[in-house]
């Protein structure tokens, strides 16, 4: 499901039709709102909780180094170190809800 689809379907459920002059359905911008807030907070290094569904929050994935296998027909394995950078990402933590439903259905 994507935004289109979330907003058709907040438009249906809750009977949204634009204003006078308006192009733009009311659930759209419902939507979007709401993403661009989560994002938003995100951003920031806040953790979002939404109550029944769940936590969105930042970690930080250390950078390092490993090594990379190359495994050849002839020839033994070469290995070669490579180091990675230092990220962030985003983790989704669903709340107790939430992952019944997902594992009932």
């Amino acid at each position: 499901m994507n935004r289109r689809e979330l907003a058709t379907q907040l438009h249906y459920v809750l009977d949204l039709h634009p204003g006078p002059g308006s192009r733009r359905s009311p659930g759209r911008l419902i939507v979007n709102t709401i993403l661009d807030t989560i994002a938003t907070a995100l951003q920031r290094g806040e953790s979002v909780d939404v109550h029944g569904f769940g936590t969105f929050h930042v970690r930080d994935w250390g950078g390092g180094k490993h090594y990379n296998h190359y495994f050849y027909r002839d020839k033994a394995s070469v290995r070669q170190l490579v180091t990675r950078k230092p990220k962030k990402r985003v983790w989704f933590i669903p709340h107790e809800y939430t992952r019944r439903g997902l594992i009932d259905a």
